[in-house]
């Protein structure tokens, strides 16, 4: 007779307090008998761990594509803390609207897209944002904000839009982000917005005052072209490497202690700056460990190659529990073949999880055969 299921997948609560009590357990040891500088050493070795894990492969779920500002005059585009390398860069050609805006204020707000050098605009009030009204429907598929003034400022920005210029709706809660003036930051909607009226706020419960120097909504049609990938020589080579264009059309990644750092070629203008941004497809360590109650960012099929891989460096890291009173021949070959059980059991899980770690989808070899053709 057959029982009945949880009907549930992937919802298990598995914890990094569960993680460690396994590691524990698989090393010969007593978490309940843990100091707190023995549970720090314990989360200590999961980021280690799992950092470790970049060195060995490329665990798939750590693949981003990001939106990166770029500065004129200037060929480096820093990725963010924790990017462990660039896998592919390319130019976004953004379709920017270019017309008319207004403010919250009811105020002509047309320069902030006007794509141009301009003074700043300063939005004062409750929910203090800008609206656009394209006339007839229109799909905008990125946001860029420009911040002006001489502040950072940290937060959630909303995308909103209504039917009639009057009833606004948030569609979209943009990722909260700290906002340095001067420094585009953009983001790809997901999924697109398709509405007449768009509104963008800075959302607040009393009246706040908003510092705007420009902003873009990218509508339909925008591209990412990719660009030409430059060795260390190829770059460093060139004759003008503070050359400026439109367009940039390669790059060189310079792989720095603490985060690449895109070098392209040619640097862009003032025309690049407003009208397009550099996209790039990175990976990036696992996240910290956090706190006890939150999970590991690895996939439910990884939980035993990390506990396994724990356990092994708790067993050279802590005491034994024993060794305060006696360490006799017998005690130290009942942890050598805990060792050697626990690296093989390392070794099949690790085996296994990076089996796993693949993708199914097709690849193509594509001969040159310009210098035949040309």
């Amino acid at each position: 007779m057959s029982g009945t299921t949880s009907g549930t997948v992937a919802t298990y609560p598995y914890d990094m307090m569960k993680v460690l009590e396994h590691s524990f357990r698989r090393a010969g040891k007593s978490i309940t008998k843990a100091s707190g500088e023995q549970i720090a050493i314990a989360t200590d070795i999961v980021f280690t761990v799992t950092s470790q894990w970049i060195n060995a492969g490329f665990p798939l779920w750590t693949r981003e594509y990001l939106l990166l500002p770029i500065t004129v005059g200037s060929p480096d585009v820093a990725c963010p803390v924790g990017t462990v390398d660039v896998i592919h860069t390319y130019w976004r050609i953004l379709n920017p609207w270019r017309s008319t805006a207004t403010l919250t204020t009811g105020a002509d707000a047309t320069v902030l897209f006007a794509g141009a050098p301009n003074s700043d605009v300063a939005i004062t009030g409750i929910n203090p944002g800008v609206n656009v009204n394209f006339l007839s429907s229109m799909e905008v598929d990125t946001v860029g904000v420009l911040l002006g003034g001489s502040t950072s400022l940290t937060a959630a920005l909303q995308i909103q839009t209504a039917p009639d210029g009057v009833t606004w709706t948030t569609v979209q809660t943009l990722p909260s982000t700290t906002y340095a003036p001067q420094v585009w930051q953009y983001f790809d909607l997901d999924p697109s917005i398709t509405s007449q009226y768009v509104q963008i706020i800075l959302p607040s419960a009393t009246s706040t005052t908003w510092t705007l120097n420009q902003l873009n909504f990218g509508l339909a049609n925008g591209q990412d072209i990719t660009n030409g990938p430059l060795n260390i020589d190829d770059y460093y080579n060139q004759p003008d490497k503070s050359y400026q264009g439109n367009q940039p059309n390669s790059c060189f990644i310079d792989r720095q202690l603490n985060f690449p750092v895109i070098k392209q070629w040619p640097c862009p203008n003032v025309t690049a700056f407003y009208n397009g941004t550099v996209a790039a497809l990175v990976r990036r360590y696992i996240q910290d460990p956090g706190l006890l109650t939150n999970a590991v960012e690895v996939p439910q099929r990884w939980l035993e190659a990390l506990q396994w891989g724990v356990a092994k460096l708790l067993m050279y890291e802590l005491p034994d529990e024993e060794q305060a009173t006696q360490t006799s021949y017998f005690t130290l070959m009942a942890k050598q073949q805990r060792l050697q059980a626990v690296t093989a059991e390392l070794t099949k899980a690790e085996s296994l999880a990076w089996a796993e770690e693949r993708s199914n989808s097709p690849f193509r070899v594509t001969p040159n055969i310009t210098c035949y053709t040309v």
